[in-house]
This record gives C-alpha cells, structure tokens and sequence, in this order.
C-alpha cells in the first residue's frame, strides 16, 4: 500500500494504491472512520483511489480492508493548511 504525497493541502486530493493483493479479490477503503470506496482489484490485483482529504489538518489515516487478516493495511498522512 503506498500513498501518492506524505502531506496534502487541506481541501486537496490524496491517492492510495494498493498492490498485493488476489485477483478481483473486494477491497473496502476506509477514511475518517467512513467507507469511502468498495472495490474490485484488477486481474493484477491492483486497486486505486483519489479521494479528498477535506479541511481539518493533522494526521490522518487511510486504511485499506482485503478478504483475508494479512492483506489489510493502514498508512498515516499529513493534512495541513
């Protein structure tokens, strides 16, 4: 699992990518306690995302769910003004 910036603007975009896993294996996509994607990885079992990061500033974690325990991830960023 790998996000595009270590720090994002607040109001700005950030992008996780996610490699590893089955083919067209589910995969949930969870920012700020929220399910914010609900997907299907690519015959290579890759999934991307672009989401916004919305206006509260400090850290903030993305977390990525696959079927099994050892394909789950989670990847801290920063937000700031």
């Amino acid at each position: 699992m790998k996000l595009k910036k270590s720090k994002v603007h607040k109001g700005g975009k950030q992008r996780v990518n996610v490699s590893g896993l089955a083919a067209f294996e589910p995969v949930r996509i969870v920012y700020k306690g929220k399910k914010i994607a609900a997907l299907k990885a690519s015959a290579k079992g890759t999934v991307a995302k672009a989401f916004k990061v919305g206006k509260a500033v400090g850290l903030k974690k993305i977390k990525v769910f696959g079927v099994t325990k050892d394909r789950r991830g989670v990847k801290a960023f920063k937000v700031r003004r």
